[in-house]
């Protein structure tokens, strides 16, 4: 849960029966969802939240799986989101996709079963690697799911600061263990620095989920973070506030931290 299949299990093969965390129940499979089945409303019953049909059904469509081929083959979730009209990139986790996948064989799959090969070695990429744990691929218009997917805005707030966020409603897209998409809902529990916890279910295959600020405007759906892996001793789940990537576009991180260890990759191509 929360957990890349391959790349990070061996942070829960110690952990019995521990392999689900639901501290929220709803979860929908998206492609059998009816409209009369998501209510719009704020309401929460339980830990339970109705998040309109029409905000996931959109929010979908900025959500890809990730298949890396390998025996066996590794299953994640990657997200679309644009830093400017000039600045469009696939999101997921560091864990995911590193340096070290650079010549390995990586598709996505989105929402209409469209998929592309992932050719890592023409595209501009940034790796931030722990605690960051998030890598930008991106995206050119050349690509032929361009014209399919929709990119994500970030929440503007999240340069202010992050305590702000503590008890927000928020909601996932995932394709846990390579299978459709689906979608929990849930609070952000605690903030810990750039890392905040959560109490969404997720399962194996959701690292690099967006989590999603809970809307009813079909027009204004706002990334917060990032799902990046369980905490089984807390019993829940761990995420990175995606305004950490902005820290680095805006020059704000230091240089000599280790922590944040910056690679970025630029090779061009004759596009």
């Amino acid at each position: 849960m929360g957990i890349c299949e391959s790349k990070q299990e061996n942070k829960a093969q110690n952990i019995p029966n521990k392999q689900n965390i639901q501290n929220t129940k709803k979860v929908e499979n998206i492609q059998n969802m009816q409209k009369n089945q998501v209510r719009d409303s704020e309401k929460i019953v339980g830990k339970n939240l109705a998040v309109s049909f029409g905000v996931i059904n959109k929010a979908s469509k900025a959500i890809c799986k990730i298949t890396i081929r390998g025996n066996p083959n590794t299953y994640a979730t990657g997200f679309f989101m644009k830093i400017s009209d000039t600045k469009k990139y696939l999101i997921t986790n560091y864990h995911v996709i590193s340096e070290n996948d650079m010549y390995k064989d990586i598709e996505i799959e989105i929402h209409n079963q469209k998929t592309m090969k992932l050719n890592l070695n023409n595209r501009k990429i940034k790796y931030f690697p722990q605690p960051i744990d998030i890598t930008m691929i991106e995206i050119k218009t050349s690509d032929e799911i361009y014209n399919d997917i929709l990119f994500l805005d970030y929440d503007l707030n999240c340069l202010k600061g992050y305590e702000e966020y503590k008890d927000s409603i928020v909601f996932i897209i995932e394709h846990p263990n390579g299978d459709s998409a689906e979608y929990a809902c849930g609070k952000i529990v605690n903030v810990n620095g750039n890392e905040f916890d959560h109490d969404i279910s997720t399962e194996k295959g959701a690292s690099g989920s967006p989590i999603i600020l809970y809307t009813k405007n079909i027009n204004r759906i706002q990334v917060i973070g990032i799902h990046k892996e369980a905490n089984y001793i807390k019993n829940l789940n761990i995420g990175t506030f995606i305004g950490e990537i902005f820290k680095k576009e805006n020059n704000n991180v230091p240089k000599n931290n280790n922590n944040y260890i910056i690679a970025e990759i630029d090779i061009k191509d004759d596009d």
